[in-house]
């Protein structure tokens, strides 16, 4: 199964970087390959293809999850931005305000008893950076003008995280929730 794990984000915000992105006309951009509203999650890693009985050997992250210090677990979605080049990012995000580094070290902890507890997952090479992917950019094409925002688009709270399967599919990946751990 071919999976990795997420934190969700509530409807209400879902609702509002999508009014925001038809309002702007950002969800029509040609060639970006928007991820649909339901899909929309914070990544925390992609596990690749696992066992189909991955859950139970991810139980320690109910541990972790609650290591998170209750003042700690609301962060601010705001903000369009891009990875990659300025005009033609390779994928549009919402940003993650992670001001205090908890979704950083929830991360670097997860990380290191993940490659653990899954023989032969490769660490991340990337600096751990927490954002909800809008859209790819499927052709290379250019971003319109003021595509870029500090836009606050709502508050999360962070109180799980969540095992998804991804199905992938031509409409697109249909991702299904395995298992939550608070």
């Amino acid at each position: 199964m071919r999976c990795f794990l997420a934190f969700e984000i509530k409807g209400e915000i879902k609702d509002r970087i999508y009014d925001y992105l038809d309002e702007k006309g950002l969800s029509r951009i040609r060639g970006f390959g928007m991820v649909k509203r339901e899909n929309l999650h914070i990544t925390l890693k992609f596990l690749g293809e696992q066992k189909d009985d991955i859950a139970s050997s991810l139980v320690f992250l109910s541990r972790l999850a609650q290591k998170i210090p209750e003042g700690e677990r609301t962060h601010t979605v705001r903000g369009i931005g891009g990875f990659g080049p300025v005009e033609r990012p390779a994928v549009l995000f919402a940003g993650v305000d992670d001001e205090n580094g908890t979704l950083a070290r929830f991360f670097d902890e997860a990380e290191k008893a993940l490659t653990l507890a899954l023989p032969g997952l490769k660490p991340e090479c990337r600096k751990f950076s927490p954002h909800i992917t809008l859209a790819r950019n499927r052709k290379g094409s250019r971003i319109p003008e003021g595509t870029y925002t500090d836009e606050v688009f709502g508050t999360q709270y962070i109180s799980s995280v969540v095992l998804f399967s991804s199905i992938l599919k031509p409409e697109g990946p249909v991702y299904e929730k395995i298992e939550e751990y608070r």
